[in-house]
């Protein structure tokens, strides 16, 4: 097998990996937090609309 075939076909460093991993590791997090503003933010608004379509007065919570 020719040295760079060889060179390419080698698995990468460790500290590569525990890169990868931390990195995706942070993309999730950022993706849930931003997920439970908005899933937070869903919900108030849907309390709002509750309340206006029951004909009360909406709190101001905000």
């Amino acid at each position: 097998m020719p040295r760079r075939v060889r060179a390419l076909l080698t698995p990468a460093p460790p500290r590569h990996r525990r890169t990868v991993r931390t990195l995706a590791a942070l993309a999730l997090a950022g993706c849930l937090a931003a997920t439970a503003v908005t899933t937070a933010e869903a919900g108030h608004d849907l309390h709002r609309a509750v309340e206006t379509a029951q004909g009360e007065r909406p709190a101001q919570h905000r």
